[in-house]
C-alpha cells in the first residue's frame, strides 16, 4: 500500500460529493458562488481515480503478470471481487426510487437495469442509461473495461518497443479530438466513454514506468526534497484549478487536469515529505480505504435524504442536510467496507482458489 495515495482517494471522492450538491437553494448566494466556482468542478476527481488506478495496478501487477506469477484470470477475479459486490449492493438500493419509471417505460427500465447489472452502461452514449440508477457507477463501468484490458495493455507496453509510442499517440489524439468535436458531444465522448477515457488509465501505466526507473534512487527518500516536491505538486493543482473557468469544458472533462494529477501521484508515491507523513496517519488511511464506498454511496444518500426531508416535512436547512449527508455517507461507507467489501472480496477469492485447486486435482 502506498499510504499517501490511499488517503488522497478520499479527498478526491469528497470533491465528487461536493459537485452533487446542486439542491441548495439558489437564493443562498454565498454557497452558490462557491458551488459555481469550486464545488461544481469536483468531477475532476474521476480523472484522479482513473490515472491512479492505472498506476497502482501497474505497481502491483505489471511484474507479476510478466513473470506469470499471477494469471490473467486470477487478476480479473481479484478486480471483479474488488468492485462488483458493492456495486450490486448499491444497485439494489437504487431500485425502489425507479419503480415509477418501470411502470412508465418498462423497456427503457430493463435496458437501464441490465446495462447497470453487467456494468456496460458507459458504452451507451445516452445519459438516461449511463446515469441511471446510481449515477456514479458509470465510472465503475469504465473501470471494469480498464481491468479487462490491463493485461493486454501491459503486454503491449513490456514486450513491444512500439507500445509506448502507440500509447502516447492515443493520448495526443484526445485533446485534438476535443478541439474538433462539437461541445455537445464532449461529455459523453471524452468524459464518459471508456474507449476514450482509457487514456487516463494508460497515463497511469506510463507514469509507473517513470516511477519504476527512479524509485530506488537516493533523492526519492529525501525528506526536504520530498516536502518541496509535494508542495509543488499541490500548488500546481491549485493553479490549474484556479484558472479552470478560462478553459473550455471539454478539456476539463478529460485532459486539462492531467499534469497536476500526474505530478501529485508521482511525487506522493515516494512517501518522503511532510505532507506524505500527514496523509499516512491511521484515520486518513481508513478514510482512503472506505473512499470507494463513499464514492459509490454518496449519490444515493443525497437522493434518499432529500426525498425523506420533503416527504416527512423535516424542513432541514441546506447546511444541516449537507452535514447529515456527509456523515451518513462516511458511516455507510465504513459499514459497507467492513460487512460487504472485505467479506465478499475474501469469499470470491477463496471460491476461485478452491475451484482452481479442484481443477488441478
Amino acid at each position: 500500500m502506498i499510504k499517501p495515495l490511499t488517503s488522497l482517494r478520499f479527498f478526491f471522492a469528497l470533491m465528487v460529493f461536493l459537485s452533487h450538491l446542486q439542491f441548495v437553494d439558489k437564493e443562498n448566494k454565498v454557497f452558490n458562488q462557491l458551488y459555481q466556482h469550486a464545488f461544481k468542478e469536483g468531477f475532476l476527481g474521476v480523472s484522479f481515480f482513473f490515472i491512479l488506478s492505472g498506476f497502482i495496478l501497474a505497481v502491483n501487477y505489471a511484474e507479476k503478470l510478466a513473470l506469470s506469477k499471477v494469471t490473467y484470470k486470477a487478476f480479473w477475479v481479484a478486480r471483479i471481487a474488488r468492485i462488483y459486490p458493492l456495486h450490486l449492493f448499491v444497485l439494489l438500493i437504487a431500485l425502489p426510487p425507479s419503480l415509477n419509471e418501470f411502470a412508465e417505460n418498462t423497456g427503457l427500465w430493463l435496458t437501464r437495469f441490465f446495462t447497470n447489472l453487467f456494468l456496460v452502461q458507459s458504452f451507451f452514449p445516452d445519459s438516461d442509461i449511463y446515469f441511471s440508477f446510481n449515477a456514479p457507477s458509470w465510472s465503475i463501468s469504465d473501470e471494469l473495461f480498464f481491468y479487462l484490458m490491463f493485461p493486454v495493455l501491459i503486454l503491449l507496453f513490456q514486450k513491444y518497443r512500439s507500445g509506448k509510442f502507440i500509447y502516447w499517440l492515443l493520448i495526443a489524439c484526445i485533446p485534438i479530438g476535443i478541439y474538433f468535436a462539437p461541445e455537445a458531444w464532449t461529455h459523453r465522448l471524452f468524459y464518459i466513454n471508456p474507449l476514450l477515457r482509457i487514456g487516463d488509465f494508460i497515463l497511469g501505466i506510463l507514469l509507473y514506468s517513470m516511477y519504476f526507473k527512479v524509485k530506488n534512487q537516493a533523492w526519492t527518500g529525501s525528506k526536504s526534497l520530498g516536502t518541496l516536491l509535494e508542495i509543488f505538486s499541490i500548488t500546481l493543482f491549485l493553479v490549474f484549478f484556479y484558472f479552470h473557468n478560462s478553459v473550455p469544458i471539454g478539456y476539463r472533462f478529460s485532459c486539462y487536469y492531467w499534469p497536476p494529477m500526474l505530478a501529485i501521484i508521482f511525487v506522493f508515491s515516494f512517501q518522503s515529505g511532510l505532507a506524505s507523513k500527514l496523509l499516512s496517519t491511521k484515520i486518513l488511511i481508513l478514510l482512503g480505504e472506505i473512499s470507494f464506498g463513499f464514492y459509490m454511496l454518496h449519490h444515493m444518500v443525497i437522493r434518499y435524504l432529500l426525498f425523506f426531508n420533503t416527504q416527512f416535512h423535516w424542513n432541514l436547512g441546506d447546511y444541516s442536510l449537507i452535514f447529515i449527508m456527509f456523515l451518513l455517507t462516511v458511516l455507510a461507507s465504513y459499514f459497507t467496507y467492513i460487512f460487504i467489501e472485505l467479506p465478499s472480496n475474501r469469499a470470491i477469492k477463496n471460491w476461485y482458489s478452491l475451484r482452481k485447486s479442484a481443477n488441478k486435482n
